[in-house]
């Protein structure tokens, strides 16, 4: 290597790191200071009696209870239920929300006609629907799944609707002048083109 490679590389390094350092360093410092402050609430209560309730919380504790927890297998069985309910309220957010909102979005009269009562039934609380959900499933699970599904469906309908608007149009046209119809252009090009941010919308 030459001296003038070497300089070249030397400039280089900085300006290869200086972007990631920039994305990185934010969010490390930011978990760096959170641990501090932990830690030091932590040492405050361990010597104060009227925090004596507070012991198990602090830093070091924390986190070997945590690792028991993961070892025994303990923290699987204890968040398998609830991850089982989540992916089950999504799933049928998504069965429900996607197909609504891609009839939203591709029938004009279908978007005028659902905005408005659409519009309110999302700025009901999901949290307001639990009266009638512990009223209409037998187990509580269900009563939790309906809630999830509630809380997720309404950014999935508006977030498919306007996605299916934002298509490239000469993606449509395109399709439609190889000969697809209204269900192959939909199946070809309009779903692939929302699936993730759909998926993502409702995460």
């Amino acid at each position: 290597m030459t001296l003038v490679d070497a300089e070249s590389t030397e400039r280089l390094a900085p300006a290869v790191w200086r972007p990631l350092l920039a994305r990185v360093a934010p969010p490390a410092a930011g978990i760096a200071l959170s641990l501090a402050l932990w830690w030091l609430a932590g040492a405050l209560a361990e010597g104060n009696p009227r925090f004596a309730a507070f012991d198990g919380f602090t830093i070091g504790r924390t986190f070997t209870a945590f690792g028991q927890l993961v070892m025994s297998g303990d923290a699987w069985r204890a968040a398998a239920p609830s991850l089982s309910r989540v992916l089950q309220g999504l799933g049928w957010a998504f069965v429900i929300g996607a197909p609504v909102g891609l009839a939203i979005g591709s029938f004009a009269f279908l978007d005028r006609m659902a905005q408005l009562p659409f519009q309110v039934l999302r700025m009901v609380s999901p949290l307001a629907w639990m009266p009638i959900a512990v009223l209409a499933f037998a187990r509580w699970d269900g009563a939790i799944v309906f809630l999830i599904t509630a809380a997720a469906v309404w950014p999935i309908v508006f977030a498919t609707a306007a996605s299916v608007k934002r298509v490239d149009p000469l993606w449509l046209a395109m399709a439609r002048n190889l000969g697809g119809s209204r269900l192959s252009v939909l199946a070809a090009v309009i779903i692939p083109a929302l699936i993730l941010l759909v998926v993502a919308v409702a995460w």
